[in-house]
């Protein structure tokens, strides 16, 4: 037998939610980040982008791993709108991975110290 459940967000701050159920009990959901809906794309790769960027630039392993329900908006924020067909740096909306390679690049096109292989 399946249970409806109406779950309700309580409170929030940037690191974490807290949920209030039909019942009454609340529980609190810990996370490294919390963004709104209103963020920009720029403001999302700032966050969650540019730390794992720079790792990788530095030798280390990185994924960036989009998880949700349909609909919530993974593609936008990993792909956002993007013409790549043009140069157009001044693209808004552009998301993570557009954002993540042009910093790949600009970074390893600026060093002179070290031979790059992108692949």
């Amino acid at each position: 037998k399946k249970h409806k459940t109406s779950i309700h967000v309580f409170d929030t701050d940037n690191k974490s939610i807290v949920v209030k159920k039909e019942d009454g009990e609340k529980k609190r959901y810990e996370f490294d980040h919390l963004l709104n809906q209103d963020v920009t794309q720029e403001e999302v790769f700032n966050t969650v982008g540019q730390r794992v960027i720079d790792g990788v630039l530095n030798g280390y392993n990185g994924t960036i791993f989009a998880y949700g329900m349909t609909g919530t908006g993974k593609t936008f924020s990993m792909l956002g709108k993007y013409n790549f067909n043009k140069d157009d740096d001044a693209n808004e909306d552009r998301g993570i991975i557009p954002r993540s390679l042009e910093k790949i690049f600009e970074r390893t096109n600026e060093d002179t110290e070290f031979d790059y292989t992108v692949s």
